[in-house]
């Protein structure tokens, strides 16, 4: 989202009578039109409200960071416009309000549902592997675009995504509190540097952030494997760790992750999540990731799961079964339903226009063929109705024969044999000889052999008049008679 389309806000958070100045609540108002419902979420990040625009009605999610311990602005604020330069960027939540006090930088924005941890402790901390296939297709395209953006997440885990609210099948990444850029402006990758300490959660950190050193590219792909094993079987190896601090559990972890194969992390999964390990672990420091290739894996694979259903069919996420959900999205459904129809209903008066143009076909464009049909096959026309008739045949578009749409000659065959082609220059023969040919035309063809005989040499004579678009180009005009009185080129004994 262009950051000149947000609106920034530096007014004080003001409170209801009574409540403590210094601490958020519910009742609290931000920036004179906002109140803050419930909080949602707490961390050392801060905390997040769910918000009403009380002028709208609208809701938005609302994240407060204390200013004492972010002194130089809210930074992960900077990084998700980052992020959102785009408009309606698909599975990142857009900012639609930020701003600062004495006491806090906030900002508001899209109010999402569930994250991926608590969907998946109200499945029985089991997804099955369609719904995990699905997530890993969808996780790779919001890493590829976060990564375009010159970001790392570096903090991936099941907490920070999270389905949409009215969208439930739709998948967001939020929290880039310990997002990095890996690129500066000039496209410059950082160097890969040893650090202090460890930047992420433990349980879904790559080695390379257990060991201390920078984080790219490749250790986000690494945490997603971890993510991705976990909602398949719905813990790692490393979980319950008895240990007294937190140190201690990170150097555990750590040794664990060393330790163990890939073949048994990924043990009872399809291969593609043992090579996006792979992929991961070997790729270079300042290497990108080919999303596209890893994406691919683990789409092959979720077409031979959905083929291999009793159905054949692709399942739903496991959480849309769920009550709550399940009316949700029938609520969403309808809505969208509601708005086709109302859609068809506004183009309604233009359906009866183009009706009722069909149904007068007489006031049409020239751009088809205008060809006459006759009930008598033996009906003579008079000099005045025949040249009339040639003329209305004559009704072609200068276009060339490419416009032709309207005349099917299949369908014309009982009553029109062969088209006769004349040039503009050459003048047609007279009403009377036509006559004279259609008498000793019928008189000579009075068996079946004789008349087939007869059509079959009028296709010889009027072959080299097959091709419409040559005769386009030679700007003939082309009459069009019943096949019947126009046979005078050839004489019958």
């Amino acid at each position: 989202m262009n950051q000149s389309q947000i609106q920034t806000n530096h007014k004080s958070i003001k409170k209801d009578p009574g409540e403590n100045s210094n601490k958020l609540s519910s009742g609290s108002i931000v920036a004179t039109k906002f109140r803050l419902i419930d909080k949602v979420g707490q961390g050392s990040f801060g905390m997040i409200y769910k918000t009403e625009n009380m002028e709208t009605g609208e809701i938005f999610a609302t994240k407060f960071e204390k200013r004492e311990e972010n002194s130089n602005g809210s930074v992960s604020l900077c990084k998700i416009l980052r992020v959102n330069d785009n408009i309606n960027l698909i599975g990142f939540p857009q900012i639609v309000f930020y701003g600062r006090d004495e006491q806090y930088n906030y900002f508001m924005q899209t109010y999402l549902g569930y994250n991926l941890e608590q969907l998946l402790k109200r499945c029985n901390y089991k997804f099955s592997i369609q719904t995990v296939l699905r997530i890993g297709i969808i996780l790779m395209e919001r890493i590829k675009m976060l990564h375009s953006k010159n970001l790392i997440h570096r903090d991936l885990k099941p907490d920070n995504m999270c389905i949409g609210y009215d969208d439930i099948d739709q998948i967001y990444l939020i929290d880039f509190g310990l997002a990095k850029y890996y690129r500066n402006s000039q496209g410059d990758h950082i160097p890969q540097n040893e650090r202090r300490g460890m930047i992420g959660t433990a349980r879904y950190a790559s080695l390379t952030a257990h060991l201390g050193k920078e984080q790219s590219r490749k250790d986000d792909i690494e945490s997603l494997g971890y993510v991705l094993v976990y909602l398949a079987k719905g813990r790692l190896p490393w979980m319950n760790l008895n240990t007294s601090t937190k140190s201690e559990k990170y150097q555990k972890i750590k040794e664990f992750k060393q330790q163990i194969t890939l073949e048994k992390l990924c043990e009872g999964l399809p291969k593609c999540f043992l090579n996006l390990f792979i992929y991961a672990r070997g790729l270079d420091f300042q290497g990108e990731p080919e999303y596209s290739f890893l994406r691919d894996q683990f789409q092959k694979q979720y077409q031979i799961e959905v083929q291999s259903s009793q159905n054949h069919v692709p399942l739903d996420f496991e959480w849309e079964r769920l009550p709550e959900l399940k009316k949700r999205k029938q609520r969403v459904i309808a809505n969208l339903l509601k708005q086709k129809l109302e859609k068809q209903t506004e183009v309604k008066p233009e359906l009866d226009i183009k009706k009722s143009y069909d149904e007068k076909p007489e006031q049409r464009g020239s751009s088809f063929l205008n060809v006459p049909v006759y009930e008598n096959e033996q009906q003579q026309l008079s000099p005045e109705k025949n040249k009339q008739s040639r003329r209305c045949s004559q009704n072609i578009s200068s276009m060339g024969t490419s416009q032709i749409n309207n005349y099917h000659y299949q369908s014309q065959k009982e009553n029109f044999r062969k088209f006769a082609f004349e040039k503009r220059e050459q003048s047609y023969f007279s009403i009377e000889k036509k006559e004279q040919t259609q008498k000793n035309f019928l008189k000579q063809t009075s068996t079946k052999a004789e008349r087939q005989q007869a059509l079959q040499d009028i296709d010889n004579d009027y072959r080299d008049f097959d091709d419409l678009d040559q005769l386009a180009d030679e700007e003939t005009n082309i009459a069009i008679f019943n096949i019947t009185p126009h046979l005078s080129r050839r004489k019958f004994q």
